[in-house]
């Protein structure tokens, strides 16, 4: 229980205020209500006395402990979402990478096939077999599937780096 005590005093004034007196000649007439007199006569004077005797704090403390409970199991809850979010990103890391791998693996053999095929345009071009156009045609291809390796490379090694963040490993490169 809680027993408190207070008091107050208060008063007004304001300065279009008049009063009614009576003069000389017993007529009613209004003058200035002077600031003394008025804080005088419009004086509240108060006295408090207050018990507070706390006999429902049990349903606030039972209420704050079922809020609790549930704020717990909000956050185990958010706990496993996450979980599910970053075992599905490790997932999509690791499909990524392999098909980055087989993008490479592919893009490599192009080379090859290409590097190939020019060696066999480049001859018969000297032979004089086939126009320039052919010859530049068959180099611009070889160029692109050089480029497309080197693009499927860095691709492949940058997945890989992501799988390996995963897994705890410094990276290196």
């Amino acid at each position: 229980p809680q027993l408190s005590l207070s008091a107050s005093y208060g008063s007004s004034y304001s300065d279009i205020r008049e009063r009614p007196v009576v003069d000389g000649s017993g007529q009613l007439v209004y003058e200035k209500y002077p600031f003394f007199d008025q804080f005088k006569d419009n004086k509240s004077l108060g006295v408090y006395v207050r018990l507070s005797v706390p006999i429902f704090s049990g349903f606030s403390t039972r209420f704050n402990i079922s809020s609790s409970k549930a704020n717990y199991h909000r956050a185990e809850i958010a706990l496993e979402v996450e979980k599910n979010n970053l075992y599905k990103e490790i997932q999509q890391a690791s499909a990524d990478a392999v098909a980055a791998y087989k993008r490479y693996a592919a893009s490599n053999k192009s080379v090859e096939t290409l590097g190939l095929s020019f060696d066999y345009t480049q001859n018969r071009f000297n032979l004089g077999l086939i126009n320039s156009l052919d010859y530049n045609t068959a180099k611009n291809k070889l160029v692109k599937a050089q480029s497309d390796l080197l693009q499927a490379r860095f691709e492949y090694i940058f997945k890989t780096k992501i799988l390996d963040f995963y897994k705890g490993n410094p990276i290196k490169l």
